[in-house]
């Protein structure tokens, strides 16, 4: 019985791990960029940077039972993935989902 109740408590943890993050492909972002570490993807919550800026692809995430963090950190590592620079976070469609814009910094 004690088994049964480890299991189903590892359970959840299991289940943020996959969360799936759609990409769209914007025009005029680059499309060699290499992947870089997460924590080098600069966040704007609800917000826009000062800088100018290219918008590269648009990133969207949701599952009603993950945490605002895990949705963010979903999509930061998406972006990492794909290179980016910045990512503005937005809300996205339902309350439960999040959407992205991978940015690149002009110049």
């Amino acid at each position: 019985m004690r088994r049964w109740v480890l299991a189903l408590g590892f359970f959840p943890l299991a289940l943020g791990c996959g969360l799936s993050v759609t990409v769209t492909q914007l025009r005029g972002g680059p499309t060699n960029a290499l992947p870089i570490d997460a924590t080098q993807v600069e966040l704007f919550v609800d917000s826009r940077p000062s800088r100018d800026f290219v918008a590269a692809a648009q990133l969207d995430v949701q599952d009603s039972s993950a945490s605002n963090v895990e949705l963010v950190n979903a999509l930061r590592a998406r972006a990492a993935d794909l290179g980016c620079d910045g990512l503005i976070v937005e809300r996205g469609a339902a309350p439960s989902a999040l959407r992205g814009t991978c940015i690149f910094w002009k110049g």
